[in-house]
């Protein structure tokens, strides 16, 4: 058990936040309703809510994620958190005869404020600190989809499902797991796809939902694409839709512009032969 919040107090809490007690506990106080609620439209179709947190809850978001999640432990299969790289999470499935893709079902939402307060209680955070926390890091009793704690508070719940998966696939052999915020990959031998209905059922044990229409089995002659990206081989590559959406925002945007320039900088991560992003952390 990771006991990093031990000895963490209200009033060590307050200046890591960068607020003062009495302004903590206002912003705390009013935390449940410093959201801006829009849509955002989904690359597979439809909308999903964005709830964004305010200027000042947001501002202590991002401290509690610099000041105090900056020695949580996370299981190294995890991507998607501080000192991770999405391009690592995808290479490591290079040349492998099966790829298995599965989408955890409205990750975020699912996670609810009783379960990040038994994440944290768990790694040793007093109670006081915990009720704290929570309050500061959810929307009507859960985790927002817009706020900077949820990926890693959402990733402290599922690990305990995903540290099982890898217990039960360790005898198999050669299986790299990876989980970048709610997609799930497992590459390794072809026998894997037997493996494919009692990890969904691990996943399911508890406040998850594997999405039914998006657990995909991959072979290299597809190729198989993971996290949006090409396998070929060792070589990582964008896709049709990217190189249409980077054409798209040329023309939108101008080649000079910010988005232009991520894209292009992301296409030519891709193949980078050292990773860009070390890992901060272990497990």
């Amino acid at each position: 058990m990771n006991q990093c919040f031990s000895s963490l107090t209200l009033e060590q809490l307050s200046p890591k936040l960068g607020v003062g007690l009495d302004k903590l506990g206002e912003i705390t106080q009013k935390a449940p309703t410093s959201y801006r609620v829009h849509k955002e439209k989904k690359k597979s179709g439809g909308f999903r809510n964005i709830e964004a947190p305010n200027d000042d809850l947001k501002k202590v978001q991002r401290n509690i994620l610099k000041h105090v999640f900056n020695k949580v432990q996370i299981d190294p299969a995890f991507y998607g958190v501080t000192g991770t790289c999405m391009v690592d999470a995808i290479r490591m499935h290079c040349q492998k005869p099966l790829i298995i893709s599965m989408d955890v079902q409205n990750f975020f939402p699912s996670v609810t404020r009783e379960e990040i307060r038994h994440a944290l209680l768990t790694r040793g955070m007093s109670k006081e600190v915990v009720k704290v926390i929570a309050r500061l890091t959810t929307y009507q009793n859960r985790l927002p989809q817009g706020a900077p704690t949820s990926p890693i508070l959402a990733a402290l719940v599922l690990q305990p499902k995903v540290r099982e998966i890898l217990n039960m696939l360790d005898p198999f052999g050669a299986v790299n797991v990876s989980v970048y915020v709610d997609d799930i990959t497992i590459s390794g031998p072809q026998g894997l796809k037997r493996f494919i209905k009692p990890i969904t059922n691990m996943i399911e044990d508890g406040p998850f939902s594997v999405h039914p229409g998006k657990t995909k089995k991959m072979y290299p002659q597809d190729p198989p694409v993971v996290l949006g990206v090409e396998i070929r081989g060792h070589q990582l590559t964008t896709t049709p839709e990217f190189e249409a959406k980077l054409l798209d925002a040329r023309d939108r945007f101008g080649s000079n512009s910010l988005i232009v320039k991520g894209m292009i900088n992301f296409q030519q991560s891709l193949n980078l032969k050292k990773s860009a992003c070390p890992r901060k952390r272990v497990s």
